[in-house]
């Protein structure tokens, strides 16, 4: 299972209706859910994150050539120029570890990033595996670890 994250900073006093349209209309190009999420508390106030669950790679390159020939959604990236405040940054996720209970209706996330040191990347990745366990059975919500 594969996430796929495009994040960007925006401006603007209607950037959040945009972002929404998008997404909907980005749902609809490429026959997949995409959720739209805002980061809230911190300095990257005003980035915009879409994220699309995929099964494997064929469907996200199917769901792309899909997308660019929606019109709606050509049509509202035409107008992003209005929104972008810098480069839009793409990552691609593999899912390591799903949690114990994956579910689709998390109000708020939160992530940890980090970079495996040379020569430990087994290592790093049980390690994240572990972390994301003793996560869920501290805090009783399911912990997913994905790596990009």
């Amino acid at each position: 299972m594969y996430l796929l994250a495009r994040q960007i900073n925006l401006r603007g006093l209607d950037f959040e209706k945009w972002a929404v349209e998008i997404g909907a209309a980005a749902a609809a190009g490429l026959g997949n859910d995409v959720a739209v999420w805002t980061t809230v508390l911190s300095p990257g106030v005003g980035t915009v994150t879409w994220t699309s669950m995929w099964e494997d790679l064929s469907a996200v390159e199917k769901g792309f050539v899909s997308v660019n020939t929606n019109a709606k959604y050509l049509e509202l990236a035409a107008k992003g120029i209005d929104f972008v405040n810098g480069p839009i940054n793409d990552t691609l996720y593999e899912t390591v570890y799903e949690g114990n209970a994956p579910s689709d209706d998390a109000t708020y996330v939160g992530t940890v990033s980090a970079v495996c040191a040379p020569g430990n990347y087994a290592r790093g990745m049980m390690g994240g595996v572990e972390i994301a366990q003793a996560v869920e059975k501290a805090t009783g919500v399911s912990t997913a670890f994905l790596a990009a």
